[in-house]
């Protein structure tokens, strides 16, 4: 409807738009482009425009455009409001982006500003910004050199991108106080990838390190989930139990540890059970303990008596592949001898996820924790993998 408008075919000569904002040249007298804003106006009850117009100068953006005869003067333009919210050089990102930020506001200024007495007026207001922002002055010299020999023809052609798709890898991770360290170590040892698989492109350079925002303050102090709309099923008439309990109706329950905080056996470390658990508990953490003092870390998704039944099962049939059973034979320990305990869980979450990878999660910090692997205990696989994909 706007490109058939008369008004429009005769007296627009420009129209650019960014997102919500217009620019328009009109050639038409006044009246005729106040009644082209109420035509406008009046195609979209929801929709509003607002109108700004002169005949020698106009905002758009960060742009003034100021007509001189003929042509136009283009200068940078700042709202009364505006103010310096430049990335502090104090700020926790990487340094090659604060090093280079700089450069990009010097640009953006011989970019945008036509005149050269102007364009030294902003520089040295620009600089004074980032000195503001704590930027020293060999990093502010270092970025208008490289402008220095670089006209502003060509800085506005529009650089022509590599299309095709690079064999080098991208190393993406949070950033965090180790993440040069990290970088250093990469850089340092890729010659052993280089040498040991000659046949992979794609170990021929170093990977190009990107980085994440890691978890800031507000990531840490505020909680927007307000909880589920559903009640929780109530367990307790009175005060809540916590700890692992017998279901009292299965043939696994002379197996359980009636406990609510359990020890380490070497260290003598105490830990606390912090839910209600029985026999049919689901998604669970749970701890077998031998009787001499070894320990085994697992997960089910399945009722925990269940999975203490093939642990059994496993004993009872001698499959020596697997570290309980292995260890019950090479040690003549007898299946009643077998003790666990539920020890964590992992909740349905709320809004939804991955729950059997947040119980592998769980596990290997269990592991971690309570340090099972062999020979101090007998978990034999413990890979970090599931905290990196």
């Amino acid at each position: 409807m706007v490109y058939d408008n008369p008004l429009f075919r005769e007296h627009c000569i420009l129209y650019i738009r960014y997102i919500d904002d217009l620019l328009v040249l009109w050639d038409g007298t006044m009246d005729s482009l106040v009644e082209f804003h109420t035509f406008l106006n009046g195609m979209e009850e929801t929709l509003k425009f607002t109108n700004t117009c002169d005949r020698v100068t106009i905002n758009f953006l960060d742009v003034q455009l100021t007509r001189v005869g003929t042509g136009l003067k283009t200068d940078l333009f700042r709202k009364t409001t505006d103010k310096n919210s430049l990335l502090h050089y104090t700020s926790f990102h990487p340094k090659p982006l604060r090093d280079s930020l700089p450069l990009s506001q010097y640009t953006r200024l011989k970019r945008i500003v036509s005149n050269d007495s102007d364009l030294q007026k902003e520089k040295g207001e620009m600089t004074s910004r980032f000195m503001e922002r704590g930027y020293p002055h060999d990093i502010l010299d270092m970025n208008k050199q490289k402008l220095q020999n670089r006209s502003r023809e060509d800085l506005l052609c529009p650089v022509k991108r590599d299309t095709q798709k690079s064999d080098r890898l991208m190393f993406v991770s949070k950033y965090t106080t180790a993440s040069r360290h990290v970088g250093n170590i990469i850089r340092q040892h890729w010659h052993i990838l280089q040498s040991c698989h000659q046949d992979v492109p794609s170990f021929q350079q170093p990977p190009m390190l990107a980085y994440k925002r890691g978890r800031n303050l507000k990531d840490q102090l505020v909680k927007a989930d307000i909880g589920g709309k559903c009640p929780t099923k109530q367990l307790f008439l009175q005060n809540p139990k916590f700890g692992i309990f017998p279901c009292l109706h299965c043939t696994q329950c002379n197996s359980v540890t009636k406990v609510n905080i359990f020890y380490h056996p070497h260290r003598g470390n105490k830990y606390e059970i912090k839910k209600y658990f029985t026999c049919e508990s689901t998604f669970v953490i749970y701890l077998l303990k031998c009787p001499c003092g070894l320990l085994y870390v697992g997960e089910t998704t399945q009722k925990v008596r269940d999975r203490i039944s093939k642990h059994k099962s496993t004993i009872r049939r001698g499959l020596t592949a697997l570290p309980v059973p292995a260890h019950f034979q090479s040690s003549r320990h007898s299946i009643s001898q077998l003790k666990f305990k539920v020890i964590d869980s992992v909740e349905t979450p709320r809004r939804g996820g991955n729950r059997l990878l947040m119980l592998k999660k769980l596990e290997m910090m269990w592991i971690h924790k309570l340090d099972t692997i062999w020979p101090r205990g007998l978990n034999r696989e413990y890979t970090p993998a599931n905290f990196i994909f």
